[in-house]
């Protein structure tokens, strides 16, 4: 996970500069102590989790884990990759990797058969931040194709207290 600051200074630079700088960025914070320190955190929090007896403990204590992650993030991007379907992939227009997230906004890209698919996901119902993103896509060249607008609540896991 990288998180990656956009200020106005940045904006201020063509979208091939912004794009070398975020390359940059994710490169330096995808190095192998930051990525298990990352891990151990997230471990650290689901132990911390596991702990808690009752499952209004646990969506108590998630509740704070949400409220300070939304201090300093508004937004996720989410990049799964290229989907590897071998010789059917061919046959497969598009994929998606819907996952639940924290934060209000998340984009979601994957990629196959050469096409590259984002889903543009969002826990409110105003368009005011879609549009722009459609707006920046078309400023900068960017030729999309715009499908359904759909509302869904995505799958839940079900974590092992949930039976309980």
């Amino acid at each position: 996970m990288s998180f990656l600051e956009y200020d106005g200074q940045l904006r201020k630079l063509s979208l091939p500069e912004q794009v070398k700088i975020y390359r940059n960025r994710v490169a330096a914070q995808a190095n192998e102590e930051t990525v298990l320190s990352g891990v151990a955190h997230t471990a650290g929090l689901t132990k911390m989790l596991l702990a808690k007896e009752t499952h209004k403990e646990r969506l108590e204590m998630m509740a704070k884990v949400d409220e300070v992650a939304s201090r300093f993030a508004a937004a996720n991007v989410s990049y799964v990759g290229k989907a590897n379907f071998g010789e059917a992939e061919k046959y497969i227009k598009e994929f998606h990797a819907w996952s639940a997230t924290i934060m209000d906004i998340t984009i979601q890209i994957s990629a196959v058969n050469g096409r590259f698919t984002l889903d543009f996901m969002q826990k409110f119902q105003s368009s005011v931040y879609l549009k722009a993103f459609l707006q920046e896509l078309a400023d900068n060249g960017i030729v999309y194709e715009l499908q359904d607008k759909q509302i869904k609540p995505l799958p839940a896991f079900r974590a092992p207290w949930q039976g309980l």
